[in-house]
């Protein structure tokens, strides 16, 4: 310990190390005033700030002491301070490194914590709360590569600051990110650093941004958690969260008509609403759905020898289908988690909402490779060469008309161009009037046109990922 006080004080931290929260912990403190992040490349102090004291920018930057001066000179009666990152001025790291009279505190975290939260931060470009209403979340892709390369640096900045501060003699104060609540430990920094009065409580201004535990936050938990010896999540916590849980293709699902001896077995990212909307007309009512087995034998009891069909669409544009209503557009009940996945492991180019597609160059072309490359993720997922589990809207729909046909028995398909042949087969089975029309499908309104970005590799592409879906239903080209 120094036998008298500091005239300044540096806390070496990073970004997302709690270097806020300990810089408001310190200025609770009598005698003690840090003044944020001073040597910041983009600002003087706090963000939007290009002068501090008179001291502008430049000069901070050509003369780091300068600042430091002016504010020793216009407050006497505290001990000044300031937080100082890696990516800071170098001069200032070199100034103060050097100087026995500044207090040097050296604030650290955990790494995988540490690049999570900096990753969250810079997605939802929140980085601090003061109402835990206003707290935006979000799931990151964890590239080890970038994690190791953002380690490396880490270290090696640390192990400098260590060995320079050993070599000089100087003293420091350690302190984990973890240790930030504990009051002892803010006593002793503010003793060390030069307080005389220690606090009884801290005022806690701002709120832990990313609360929770790291599976909650990381897309691809399951891929890194061994790698990097963290925590095994629960079960639950394995499963991606982006998605919708899927029942399998049970009695839940399907839709029954409380007066015509109708079963719709609706097939995910297939025609289903315009569908449901017709039996609503020729029933009188909205179909029913999510029975048990209780509640179908009541059903077929009263409705024998029922139709039974599901609908079918072209892989094509079942695919088209669900990259354009969960992945292209970023709205609520869109999969963002998935998205992300999709941008930095296979590379798709995606614009941001509400962006001016010419502005950045996004145009047909670009969308075009966009869904070739969600063609071949899909491609991926349904071989199981992802870690992510295939969801059911681009679940092969062999695989979902074969569970219902085991659940009832029977049951019939219909190509979504056969829809208007199959209402009409339908009213003259069940004797209805024409007034009941046919089933109209719904045409979305989309930002890109299938058929403007339709080609032969895409056609290619959806027949590698769905082989037995062209195989068992006999689709044939899209076009």
């Amino acid at each position: 310990m120094p036998t008298k006080p500091f005239r300044s004080f540096a806390i070496f931290g990073a970004m997302r190390s709690g270097s806020n929260l300990l810089e408001r912990y310190i200025n609770q403190f009598d005698g003690l005033k840090c003044h944020g992040e001073l040597y910041n490349p983009a600002f003087v102090g706090w963000s939007g700030k290009n002068s501090y004291l008179a001291v502008k920018k430049p000069e901070r930057d050509k003369d780091p002491k300068a600042l430091m001066d002016a504010i020793l000179a216009s407050d006497a009666k505290n001990i000044p301070g300031f937080r100082i990152f890696r990516d800071h001025n170098s001069n200032a790291i070199d100034l103060f490194l050097n100087d026995p009279s500044c207090a040097k505190i050296i604030l650290t975290r955990k790494p995988v914590d540490s690049f999570v939260s900096l990753k969250i931060a810079r997605k939802t470009d929140q980085w601090l709360i003061e109402d835990e209403s206003h707290r935006k979340t979000a799931q990151i892709f964890f590239d080890m590569r970038e994690f190791e390369e953002y380690q490396k640096t880490r270290s090696a900045y640390s192990k400098m600051i260590a060995t320079r501060l050993k070599k000089s003699g100087q003293s420091f104060f350690d302190i984990q990110y973890d240790q930030l609540g504990k009051i002892g430990k803010i006593n002793e920094i503010a003793k060390f650093i030069g307080a005389t009065k220690p606090l009884k409580t801290l005022k806690q201004t701002i709120k832990r941004q990313n609360p929770g535990p790291l599976a909650d936050k990381i897309v691809n938990y399951s891929e890194i958690f061994q790698k990097l010896e963290l925590p095994a999540p629960k079960v639950s916590a394995l499963a991606e969260p982006v998605f919708i849980p899927e029942k399998g293709t049970d009695l839940s699902r399907a839709y029954f008509c409380s007066i015509k001896n109708i079963i719709f077995a609706p097939i995910p990212s297939a025609p289903d609403g315009s569908v449901r909307k017709w039996l609503t007309k020729i029933d009188g009512s909205a179909p029913d759905n999510n029975f048990g087995s209780a509640a179908f034998k009541d059903w077929q009891s009263d409705h024998p020898e029922p139709i039974i069909f599901t609908v079918l669409r072209h892989p094509v544009a079942r695919a088209y289908d669900v990259f354009m209503r969960k992945i292209f557009q970023t709205n609520p009940g869109g999969f963002t988690a998935i998205r992300e996945v999709l941008e930095q492991k296979f590379g798709i180019f995606l614009p941001a909402k509400n962006t001016d597609f010419a502005e950045i160059g996004y145009d047909l072309m670009a969308h075009r490779a966009a869904f070739k490359q969600f063609l071949a993720f899909i491609h991926h997922n349904l071989s199981q060469k992802t870690s992510l589990r295939t969801d059911g809207r681009w679940r092969a729909q062999s695989d979902l008309f074969d569970g219902y046909y085991a659940e009832f028995g029977q049951c019939m398909s219909i190509k979504e161009q056969d829809l208007n042949f199959a209402s009409q087969y339908f009213a003259n089975r069940l004797n209805l009037t024409a007034e009941v029309g046919r089933i109209e499908a719904a045409k979305p309104d989309w930002p890109f046109d299938l058929r403007k970005i339709y080609d032969t590799e895409i056609e290619k592409l959806a027949r590698a990922a769905y082989g037995t879906d062209y195989e068992k239903f006999g689709f044939e080209n899209w076009r």
